[in-house]
């Protein structure tokens, strides 16, 4: 896991060497290497994101895992937090392009660092009486051999309602992402937004995330994670429609706080959703993260590049529409994975 996370580290050199040379020149290609970085980096990250949800479940306890992912969030948002205004502070006081190849830069070094730290991880031992969680029918950290993976797909998706739910709906929220997405673009083109104002979005989008974290790991430890996705998706469509009406850059702050709002609640219900429902139906993690992966990252990945389609043939409007549906249409599943929860499902038998 950690080579291939490495290897997807690589590309992030790219934009940063394309903005040192062509900065001033060829905005076209400086365009071009940033999506290709990070389009490839985040291919990596999918690769990647079974195997880290699945030593998430092996070695943080059930019982605290709610608290892990508020608390991985909550870390996350403060460091994202600091980061965006030291990026404010770069991009007003050194020259075009140096800034943002500085942003460029410490951003690929941290996130290459964060494997060095990672590494350090180790497996407890699968008997751990820590590990008991309610309701679990195999070992935490049991590998169940399987005859077929696509069998064992078809299996998980024909035999558990709710997870059927999940995937409508988070592949809902990934087609509604087009919008935040190009929001601070809209806001250069059509409030003629500088790059300080961009960092200030972020800013204020991390900050609202932090606090989200806080208050949406109350709710779930309250009311359990399904609530989070029926909110986060009238949070996400709160955002679009204020983009829509925004009358000048001040407005879109609050748009940008919707939208840490809105990612952290459906951040929290992505990460703890996929384990808690493996486990409620007593089947192998691995199976439900990488088959929840595999189906939902294709939705995730193509969502920016239909919503650049969409507005550069008809304007930012129709994106955020297509997202204020999408989210109420996302927000639909929620409630009906929230009444799911209570229906039992059959324990599989041993394949």
């Amino acid at each position: 896991m950690l080579i291939a996370a490495g290897i997807g580290r690589i590309p992030m050199l790219a934009p940063i060497v394309a903005t040192a040379v062509y900065g001033d020149t060829e905005p076209g290609i400086v365009l071009a290497s940033l999506l290709i970085g990070l389009g490839l980096f985040r291919l990596s990250e999918g690769i990647v994101l079974p195997a880290y949800f699945d030593i998430v479940g092996a070695v943080v306890p059930p019982p605290r895992r709610a608290r892990y992912f508020a608390l991985q969030q909550a870390s996350g948002a403060v460091g994202g937090v600091a980061s965006a205004f030291g990026a404010r502070w770069l991009l007003a006081n050194l020259p075009f392009p140096w800034g943002f190849v500085t942003c460029f830069a410490l951003g690929t070094f941290f996130v290459s660092f964060v494997l060095v730290v990672f590494a350090q991880v180790r497996e407890p031992e699968p008997d751990d009486p820590a590990w008991a969680g309610e309701g679990e029918t195999e070992k935490v950290g049991e590998v169940v051999s399987h005859p077929s993976w696509w069998r064992d797909l078809a299996q998980i998706i024909s035999s558990d309602a709710t997870f059927r739910l999940l995937l409508v709906g988070r592949s809902l929220a990934a087609l509604a992402s087009m919008a935040p997405a190009y929001y601070a673009v809209s806001a250069v083109r059509r409030l003629g937004a500088s790059d300080a104002d961009g960092a200030t979005f972020g800013a204020v989008m991390l900050a609202s995330s932090l606090t989200g974290t806080l208050l949406w790991g109350e709710v779930a430890g309250r009311y359990r994670h399904t609530v989070l996705v029926p909110v986060g998706a009238f949070l996400g469509a709160s955002a679009a429609l204020s983009a829509i009406f925004a009358p000048d850059v001040v407005w879109l702050l609050g748009t940008f706080a919707f939208v840490g709002l809105a990612g952290s609640a459906l951040g929290m219900a992505d990460t703890a959703l996929p384990l808690a429902l493996a486990e409620r139906a007593g089947r192998s993690r691995a199976r439900y993260v990488a088959a929840y992966s595999t189906l939902t990252i294709p939705f995730a990945v193509a969502s920016p590049l239909i919503g650049g389609v969409i507005a550069g043939a008809y304007g930012y409007v129709p994106v955020n529409g297509i997202a204020i549906v999408a989210y109420a249409a996302t927000a639909g599943v929620g409630l009906l994975m929230i009444r799911q929860m209570k229906v039992p499902i059959p324990v599989p038998t041993a394949v």
